[in-house]
């Protein structure tokens, strides 16, 4: 009884949502009908564990005869299921999104690469279901994620707005961009180090099978209204690429005298840790998050404050001569606090269970 109040609790859920009574952000079909499966399984479960009471004991006949019809029930279910899974693809698609963008940007630079500028940004914005990362809401149905190139695993992690401050000026350049307030979209966001902007609206290229979500129309006009923007053809729909003419590297010097960013030789040492070399005299400033974390050892005259004539009017920087390297780190100091912190919850969690696998076993006795 209890699985069939699950069953209905759940359609009950679906029903309204579908009625239009709920106003918030929907969840996806397959998460609205967790619940419904989730009580089915019940449900069946606790059939089966009757059988052999049925058997045992003086029951109706009908409730005898139900038995080989459930058993010839979930035969004709699991066989298809069967068959299928030979194969080994389950239904997924053979090509991942991947292949439609492949030859715009390549992956991410690993450790000991060296690159000029870095690795140029993209900007991603569909449904939040259907990109390649975690993002940030722009509206109540579409996201927006900012990757070095194609994202990894460290990518798919959400994170706070209060801590990413690029990023909360890029939704809002977008933003004002979509309200048709600015035709400069690309330099607003360009000195970000923001290269493409993809929008999404398959999970999988054509004609691989996938999940849709169109965007609306004005996102598209909008982008192409844009001077500094150029639409990339020849691309898959499932996806629709923009390039930003005036973007700028991540890791750059800017010139004293005109003011034009040089892309410093960028060598990859670690997640927390980059080698820049200067091949110009300048300012050299990094575009990258946090800013207060990330420092340089020993070089130049100390930090330039932004906005100083001498520098980069955007973020951080230091003087820099040519043929100097810089080393950029990440300043973990708040890292060990937070480790003693995890360690400690988990002793408690292990003495919890501990305490609570005594308790039971002392019951049971």
């Amino acid at each position: 009884i209890c699985a069939w109040f699950v069953i209905a609790a759940g359609l009950c859920g679906v029903w309204m949502f579908d009625q239009g009574w709920w106003t918030g952000r929907i969840p996806n079909p397959e998460t609205l009908f967790l619940p419904v499966i989730l009580g089915l399984a019940w449900a069946t479960a606790v059939s089966v564990a009757a059988i052999g009471e049925d058997l045992s004991t003086r029951v109706a006949i009908w409730r005898r005869l139900l038995i080989p019809v459930a058993g010839l029930a979930l035969i004709v279910n699991v066989t298809p299921v069967l068959l299928s899974s030979f194969e080994g693809s389950w239904g997924a698609p053979k090509k991942g999104l991947f292949e439609a963008v492949n030859f715009i940007f390549d992956s991410r630079s690993s450790s000991g690469e060296t690159t000029r500028g870095g690795d140029n940004r993209v900007v991603w914005i569909g449904d939040p279901s259907l990109l390649p990362t975690a993002g940030v809401p722009l509206t109540d149905k579409t996201a927006l994620a900012i990757t070095d190139g194609w994202p990894d695993l460290g990518d798919q992690w959400s994170y706070p707005l209060k801590e990413a401050s690029g990023v909360v000026q890029v939704r809002s350049a977008f933003e004002r961009a979509f309200l048709g307030k600015t035709s400069r979209l690309g330099s607003d966001v360009g000195h970000w180090g923001i290269k493409h902007i993809v929008l999404v609206e398959r999970s999988a290229p054509v004609p691989e099978p996938s999940v849709e979500v169109a965007l609306p129309a004005f996102y598209f006009a909008a982008l192409t209204r844009q001077l500094d923007l150029t639409r990339v053809e020849g691309i898959n729909r499932a996806v629709t690429v923009f390039e930003n003419t005036s973007s700028e590297p991540v890791y750059a010097v800017v010139r004293d005298r005109n003011q034009r960013a040089v892309p410093a030789l960028t060598t990859v040492l670690g997640w927390d840790r980059r080698a820049l070399s200067a091949i110009t005299d300048g300012s050299l400033r990094w575009s990258i998050e946090p800013a207060d974390s990330w420092n340089i050892d020993g070089v130049g005259t100390g930090v330039v404050s932004p906005g100083s004539e001498e520098g980069f009017t955007e973020g951080s920087s230091v003087r820099i001569a040519t043929g100097t390297t810089a080393y950029l780190a990440y300043d973990s100091s708040s890292f060990p606090a937070r480790r003693r912190l995890q360690i400690a919850l988990f002793f408690l969690a292990l003495l919890a269970a501990n305490w609570i696998r005594i308790r039971y076993e002392r019951d049971y006795k």
